[in-house]
């Protein structure tokens, strides 16, 4: 049967000391007084665990939970500063930090199985570590943490859907040195204080692309990438240079989009993509002088524009036979 403990204005203090299973739906929500959680011997929650809008509550430790069954939510406890879930092993379903203004610390030290990460609006934290994650089946996204400085996933190979970070302003470090599979988008986007990006072990991504908006990027290398399903951008990352490990990519699904890339000089690393899917746009690169890494396109389906690129003095295509879209 479900638990709920909801909407009780003047509780202060709830105790489940002997709970050690909830067999099903499990929430403690909208209670604006409740200062003190106490389930020291919570070990399983079969169903969706909603720990949400507690106002008042500022820490949450579940120092015995080792499963989790379905989805598990923390969000918009406004003064919550501290998570801790030392044996907490498996979340099969998405685990939803978010809203949470006030917290500084979290940890799931033993966290192996998690079906997905969201973790928006915490403004207080200043790094992600998931030591270890192997496979998300959901997606990965960390979107508008004012402080964050670092993410850290050491051991996390795939994520069977998307792979997103956005607007953590203050970011400087990403380590997913053994990520080799993103099924969905991949997207980094206004993360301004990141120095380099590198992927070595990057070879799969079923979606789109994007790297966007990074002031500090000077650095980008995708090691070993082969296939991207959608479209491949890189915009608005106006110290970056040339990107490497691209060597292995021939074909793009979607687009081939660059723009506002003001030290990029050379297209190289797309020496070997033979054909795209899409259009192929390069606008406001002011820095590039050649496109002659595209010599061997032979295709371009969508829209072909190449604009504001003062530099170049060739544009060559020796194989390309076909253009459907605008040309312009």
């Amino acid at each position: 049967m479900d638990i709920e403990i909801n909407e009780n204005p003047a509780c202060q203090t709830l105790n489940l000391n002997s709970l050690s299973n909830a067999g099903a739906d499990f929430s403690i929500s909208d209670n604006v007084s409740l200062a003190a959680l106490n389930l020291p011997n919570l070990r399983t929650i079969i169903g969706a665990t909603s720990l949400n809008k507690n106002v008042r509550l500022e820490e949450i430790i579940l120092a015995q939970l080792n499963s989790v069954n379905d989805n598990f939510s923390i969000t918009e406890n406004d003064s919550l500063q501290k998570i801790a879930c030392a044996q907490l092993d498996d979340i099969n379903g998405t685990l939803d930090i978010s809203f949470n203004e006030q917290l500084n610390e979290f940890s799931f030290p033993l966290l192996t199985t998690l079906g997905g990460f969201e973790f928006v609006r915490n403004d207080s934290i200043t790094s992600i570590t998931l030591g270890e994650i192997n496979t998300m089946q959901n997606g990965f996204n960390v979107k508008f943490c004012g402080a964050l400085q670092m993410i850290q996933l050491p051991k996390l190979e795939t994520v069977q859907e998307k792979f997103e970070l956005y607007q953590n302003t203050e970011m400087s470090a990403l380590s997913v040195p053994l990520l080799n599979s993103v099924g969905g988008n991949f997207v980094i986007n206004d993360n301004a204080r990141i120095p380099s990006l590198n992927f070595p072990s990057l070879q799969s991504v079923g979606g789109n692309l994007g790297i966007f908006n990074i002031d500090s990027l000077r650095t980008l290398d995708f090691g070993v990438l082969n296939f991207c399903g959608g479209n491949f951008e890189l915009k608005t990352n106006t110290r970056m240079g040339n990107p490497t490990g691209l060597s292995q990519l021939s074909k793009i699904g979607g687009d081939l989009d660059l723009g506002t890339m003001y030290a990029m000089t050379n297209l190289d690393a797309f020496s070997t993509i033979d054909s795209i899917g899409g259009g192929l746009e390069i606008v406001s690169c002011l820095g590039l002088t050649s496109i002659d890494g595209l010599n061997r396109l032979r295709e371009i389906p969508g829209n072909f524009k190449i604009s504001q690129s003062p530099l170049i003095e060739t544009l060559d295509f020796p194989l390309l036979e076909t253009s459907e879209g605008t040309i312009g």
